[in-house]
């Protein structure tokens, strides 16, 4: 009796399976909370990530928002070189400004939120701040004498590393992260997610340890990092304000944490979604140990 019953599931997810195409919501939703999937301890941190997209100039980006932020998150002296260098960091309470939590929950500012798991202490992929752009050209001020850098076919990110308080909160390190083409090199390709990119051929990376800058959250806060719009010129504003694509954009990215925990729950029709709520639970992107 048992053994008919392991026969007739098995034919029953069998069916199922063929009768959902590769595309279809149910395959989706299905392969989306696979029970083993992913990375799991009780070392392993979410960050709830969003890569918001506002028009160039946009008045709530550029300073209402930071009236509602801790900007003194970050120490006197790096706050001093991530403003010469052209990045805005800032921390928000877990109930955000209505502006702030509109952008998040509307598909139109927040076409790709997702959520990454990865062990504390690992280092996640580059989170991109934008699509690849053929000639990025900037002044790198890492505390001394200025310097010009030019590359090819780059894509700005930002690596996070993430570590586990004694008092329950998380900090964040970043990591100012550029992937370009090499010099004499076969072009590469973004991913359409603006999460990860594909090789395609010779390419060579930058990572600028003198911008590093460490913050650190309680359960649900958010960082905010944008862009200072008054510093063109400068990698931040360069990777965030992006006046060169076809419809130009400014764009901030806001990430909050907390250690693992059971998927979200279901929602009600109709109230404002939480960026951890709103989480592509399909693409969820691990670091294993």
């Amino acid at each position: 009796m048992r053994r008919c019953r392991v026969v007739t599931f098995v034919l029953a997810v069998a069916t199922l399976s063929g009768c959902l195409g590769s595309d279809s919501p149910g395959r989706k939703w299905i392969a989306g909370w696979r029970p083993f999937q992913g990375v799991s301890g009780p070392d392993v941190v979410q960050m709830d990530v969003a890569l918001l997209e506002v028009p160039v100039g946009d008045r709530f980006a550029n300073d209402e928002l930071w009236g509602h932020a801790d900007e003194l998150l970050v120490s006197l002296e790096t706050k001093a070189r991530l403003d010469e260098n052209g990045f805005r960091v800032g921390q928000v309470s877990a109930a955000p400004p209505a502006a702030l939590q509109e952008l998040l929950t509307s598909p139109r500012s927040s076409p790709n939120p997702r959520r990454v798991q990865l062990h504390a202490g690992k280092a996640s992929p580059p989170q991109a701040l934008g699509p690849v752009r053929e000639r990025l050209e900037f002044e790198l001020r890492p505390g001394g004498a200025p310097e010009a850098v030019g590359l090819d076919r780059a894509l700005t990110g930002l690596v996070v590393v993430p570590t586990l308080t004694d008092d329950g909160r998380t900090r964040l390190e970043f990591t100012p992260h550029v992937k370009h083409a090499a010099e004499g090199g076969l072009p590469w390709k973004a991913r359409p997610d603006l999460a990860a990119w594909t090789l395609t051929g010779g390419q060579s990376e930058a990572t600028y340890a003198a911008l590093r800058w460490q913050v650190t959250l309680a359960p649900n806060e958010y960082v905010v990092i944008g862009a200072r719009f008054d510093r063109p010129g400068t990698l931040g504003h360069e990777a965030f304000v992006r006046a060169d694509e076809k419809a130009p954009v400014q764009r901030l990215l806001v990430l909050r944490t907390n250690r693992s925990g059971p998927p979200p729950a279901a929602l009600s029709h109709g109230k404002a979604v939480p960026l951890a709520l709103q989480a592509n639970w399909s693409s969820i992107r691990g670091a294993c140990p």
